[in-house]
């Protein structure tokens, strides 16, 4: 409320009281969002919100600093199969930091066979009774990732 003698005038406000910092939460958007193929761009999209207003936001491409446009965006062309960790920070007036982490997956379009596997000749035909490390390895152009299963 304030006043100038005569006249009062007032005007609703919201006032948030917490024991603890509330730390910015920051958004990743890729378009496309699949994996890509080398000479393609990435449109990258940093979001961020929090507790105060946010001052600084900021987004790295493996690890190299890189500028965003007013609205938290940057264009990535990628060159080379593989992936990109991204990670965006944000920074809010009261000096909070907030992190995001994402991936930008590139495929190799040359690649048109399936992984290679290979496991240890020892294991053919083996009963296995007991636990057992078993070695061997997969490899692939596009590989992402990967799991070994049991079956009967």
């Amino acid at each position: 409320m304030t006043t100038d003698g005569e006249l009062v005038s007032k005007a609703p406000f919201v006032l948030r009281v917490r024991s603890e910092a509330i730390i910015p939460s920051v958004v990743i958007e890729q378009t496309p969002s699949f994996p890509v193929v080398p000479g393609q761009q990435v449109l990258v999209h940093v979001v961020a919100t929090g507790g105060a207003p946010i001052e600084t936001l900021r987004l790295t491409v493996d690890g190299v600093p890189v500028a965003l446009d007013e609205r938290g965006r940057a264009r990535v062309t990628v060159t080379a199969p593989g992936k990109l960790a991204l990670v965006a920070e944000a920074i809010d007036a009261d000096g909070n930091r907030g992190t995001m982490t994402s991936t930008i997956k590139v495929r190799d379009p040359q690649d048109t066979l399936a992984p290679v596997v290979s496991l240890a000749a020892t294991l053919l035909g083996a009963t296995v009774a007991a636990p057992l490390a078993i070695g061997g390895t997969i490899a692939d152009s596009n590989l992402d990732s990967w799991r070994l299963e049991i079956s009967e």
